[in-house]
């Protein structure tokens, strides 16, 4: 009989044990559900449809439509050194002779507005027509130089710099802007290398350093671009709202069986807080676009992200709104990446601008300034700033080298290696360097040369 007693009482005490522990889960999921949809209308983008006859969309569109595509791919060889004499390519410039025109057309128009859904869906596909074209431009560009039509040279990249304005900073969108960004370089690129040439007149340089002074623009439409993003993230939480499968789609991870459980997805599940972090990400880099240093994107929110980060795939899964979380994790490094290349592109211009400046005064004084404060006010009003310094750019008059110190933050000297020692593209290098005399290339080669001597 007590024997009986004895188990009827230790079932008991489980069964309480039990339904305390299932109180606390209750109590647990509960108090750990979303919160009411807080107000975001700071970040709804602003542009809005405009009259075709200033809108250069529609001419872009037009470019894209007569553009006469390399069925050899011989530009790619070009650009990516397997072919180093443009002369093949000569006619391939003359074939897109009228897609230019159409891009020059374009370009002096107050707007750029074009219908997109704001889904990651919806990328366009001119951009990689555009970005053709760039490349084209930029050659058409080089053609000259290399036949020493040096003015002519200029206005060719005056075009193509006008258009990855066009492009970068009207687009107001996210894509757009990289595109822009992207077409923008090649313009700097080919800058370089007539600023590197001894023969580049006067003439020319002041030309392109006046079409350079409009960096601001790119700062401009990023704070549009970064507002159209959180537009697409709002959608896309929208979307893993009410459609089970495109939690696949989104975060790559299977449907999850909890979405058919309230309670518990409404612990998993967070999407107006997901927005709201999104928002506190964002807000500081529209706030501030032109104020340097720029914010870093690492220190928004940092510790929540490094607690997170911390944390075990199991110990992640298990905490509220494990799911948004992912999702952001996935969205948001794109914007950051974003967020440094803006940087990155107006660093580029400022420091163009610079250079020109330095050839200018070698020019009229046969050498070149023991400091970049000899520029002013002869040359430039006031210094350039490096956006992620909020100071002036770093200058090596003995080596010819301006630098900025890039995302990181700190100055490596003009270094043009990565952060592991190695050669990479000049976005990798963990300082933006730009030099008088010599290419990025030949650069890095002295710097390995250098590192094996060491």
């Amino acid at each position: 009989m007590k024997k009986r007693y004895w188990i009827l009482a230790s079932l008991l005490a489980v069964l309480g044990l039990v339904g305390l522990i299932l109180m606390f889960l209750l109590f647990h999921l509960k108090r750990n559900q979303d919160i009411d949809l807080p107000d975001f209308s700071d970040l709804a983008p602003t542009r809005q449809p405009i009259p075709d006859e200033v809108n250069a969309y529609p001419l872009l569109l037009e470019a894209s439509e007569v553009y006469v595509e390399d069925e050899q791919e011989r530009w790619a060889a070009y650009y990516k050194g397997g072919e180093q004499d443009p002369v093949p390519l000569y006619p391939l410039i003359e074939s897109n002779q009228v897609a230019f025109s159409k891009v020059r057309e374009s370009t002096p128009l107050s707007g750029y507005w074009f219908t997109m859904e704001y889904s990651y869906d919806s990328l366009m596909p001119e951009l990689s027509v555009w970005m053709n074209l760039g490349r084209l431009m930029m050659l058409d560009a080089e053609r000259s130089r290399l036949e020493g039509r040096y003015d002519e040279a200029a206005l060719r990249l005056i075009d193509l710099n006008q258009f990855g304005l066009k492009v970068g900073s009207d687009g107001a969108a996210l894509h757009s802007q990289l595109a822009g960004i992207a077409i923008s370089q090649l313009g700097i690129q080919q800058t370089g290398v007539m600023i590197r040439d001894p023969n580049c007149p006067v003439s020319a340089l002041t030309r392109m350093e006046v079409s350079l002074r409009e960096g601001e623009r790119f700062l401009d439409g990023s704070a549009e671009s970064l507002r159209s993003e959180f537009t697409m993230i709002k959608t896309m939480f929208e979307q893993l709202s009410q459609e089970a499968g495109s939690i696949e789609g989104v975060t790559g991870q299977p449907e999850n069986p909890m979405q058919n459980v309230p309670l518990v997805w409404g612990y998993m599940y967070h999407p107006n807080r997901s927005l709201l972090l999104a928002a506190e990400y964002l807000r500081p880099f529209i706030r501030n676009t032109k104020e340097f240093p720029v914010p870093l994107p690492l220190d928004t929110q940092k510790d929540m992200w490094d607690d997170w980060n911390s944390l075990s795939p199991q110990e992640q899964a298990i905490r509220p709104n494990s799911m948004g979380m992912l999702a952001l994790g996935i969205t948001l490094p794109a914007v950051t990446r974003a967020i440094d290349r803006t940087a990155q592109a107006y660093a580029s211009r400022e420091a163009t601008r610079l250079m020109i400046g330095l050839r200018l005064y070698e020019f009229k004084n046969g050498n070149l300034p023991e400091t970049l404060e000899e520029l002013v006010p002869a040359i430039f009003p006031e210094l350039p700033l490096d956006p992620f310094s909020g100071l002036p750019f770093r200058y090596d008059r003995e080596r010819a080298l301006i630098w900025s110190v890039g995302p990181d933050r700190v100055d490596q000297g003009g270094s043009v290696l990565d952060r592991y020692g190695d050669a990479g593209t000049d976005a990798d290098s963990v300082d933006q360097v730009f030099s008088l005399r010599k290419t990025f290339a030949e650069l890095q080669e002295d710097a390995q040369k250098q590192n094996e001597k060491e």
